[in-house]
């Protein structure tokens, strides 16, 4: 990015290194070159190139910093072009501006706090870059991570399958894919069913035992010669009224198939509420709340 003296409108805007402008924008192009013409003897024989140099490093820093008066948010700032500043000109120039000025005059503090800004400007940028490479590299991650996410997603709802007791045709167990039709699975009436996991558990209407079936293999097993009128699953266990014994409270081990007597009472109404099960005693109508844990009865 070269900036010359012919460039008129440029120029207008330059900081003009001048005792009663003090860096002032708003000098005619004519009254530049008279600056170093009315100025001391050691002005009236700066050749051109040397003027031209110093409007040319004083243009730079003047675009830097116009540039940078709107931008003071770090994606603002990633936008800004510099160019960079000769230090050999940069340090000429600062030199000619103490030997015209004096080292401590207004000019030559203006001019260095310029090039300072610039600086400054330029190290907020790298920072503002790096910045938004980490958060570049962020949003691909988390953007990868949620396409996966959508995949999965699709993949759970495309492959899920419900099952469901179909009143309409004798109870049987029928089962439906998403996006396409019901189809039956079981051709056998059922009183009461339970999915878990890769396994229907239900009681089957013609002995009323209970029954699992694998969705896995299809395999088909009675878990219990006791009849059973309803059931809840917890964890690794199944509880269940068992109708064999004067409805008393059972559970039974999902792997061994091994049965329990939980409660000697008639009961009636299994639910189950964090993990717990509750049921009614038949007698008393009282409600009570079976800790699984430690299998402790309480009212």
């Amino acid at each position: 990015m070269d900036f010359l003296l012919e460039d008129e409108d440029m120029v207008k805007d330059l900081y003009v290194a001048r005792p009663d402008t003090y860096f002032n924008n708003t000098v005619e192009t004519e009254n530049i070159f008279d600056m170093f013409k009315q100025g001391d003897n050691e002005t009236q024989d700066s050749d051109l190139e040397t003027v031209q140099d110093l409007y040319q490093t004083m243009a730079l820093q003047m675009e830097y910093t116009e540039s940078l008066k709107e931008k003071k948010d770090s994606r603002k700032l990633e936008t800004v072009q510099f160019v960079e500043i000769d230090k050999e000109q940069s340090n000429r120039m600062t030199q000619k501006l103490i030997d015209i000025y004096g080292i401590d005059s207004i000019q030559v503090k203006k001019w260095t706090e310029q090039l300072q800004k610039i600086e400054y400007y330029k190290e907020l940028q790298q920072k503002a870059i790096k910045k938004h490479k980490r958060q570049t590299v962020a949003m691909g991650v988390l953007g990868g991570i949620g396409v996966c996410i959508i995949i999965a997603i699709v993949i759970f709802v495309f492959n899920t399958t419900s099952y469901y007791i179909n009143q309409g045709d004798y109870n049987y167990v029928y089962k439906k894919a998403m996006f396409s039709a019901p189809e039956k699975y079981l051709e056998e009436s059922v009183l009461a069913m339970t999915k878990d996991k890769s396994d229907l558990y239900y009681i089957a209407k013609e002995d009323n035992k209970l029954y699992d079936i694998s969705l896995k293999n299809d395999e088909k097993r009675n878990i219990t010669e006791d009849k059973v009128s309803e059931f809840k699953i917890i964890g690794d266990y199944i509880y269940y009224i068992n109708t064999s014994d004067k409805n008393c409270l059972y559970r039974l081990n999902k792997s061994s198939t091994e049965t329990q007597k939980i409660y000697e009472k008639g009961c009636k109404n299994l639910s189950i509420e964090s993990k717990n099960l509750l049921f009614i005693d038949s007698e008393t109508g009282i409600k009570k709340i079976l800790n699984t844990k430690d299998l402790s009865i309480s009212e």
